[in-house]
């Protein structure tokens, strides 16, 4: 009695099989580095977009830091213009 694995269909259709399982693991590798390529190019446009961000949150802390220096600087200015209005003024009576 021979057995059924070792007949000449079977070997052809097991060989065909993992001819097609090549064919299968050379299509998921190309595939794989498509893939890798363009995650590559979404992580460089993603870290510009984070790099922009970030670099606009520097500026907005420069702005706040200017407008917290802005209030006080405006106090003195009108300190100033009040004191040069007194002063014009009161050499304007003599």
């Amino acid at each position: 009695m021979a057995d059924e694995h070792l007949s000449d269909a079977f070997i052809k259709s097991l060989h065909a099989r993992v001819v097609q399982m090549e064919l299968d693991m050379a299509q998921n590798a190309e595939a794989t580095a498509r893939n890798t390529s363009s995650i590559e190019t979404i992580r460089q446009n993603t870290q510009d977009i984070v790099d922009t961000f970030q670099a606009l949150a520097g500026g907005f802390k420069v702005l706040q830091g200017l407008g917290r220096v802005a209030k006080p600087l405006a106090y003195i200015v009108g300190l100033g213009t009040a004191i040069i209005t007194a002063y014009s003024a009161w050499r304007g009576i003599k």
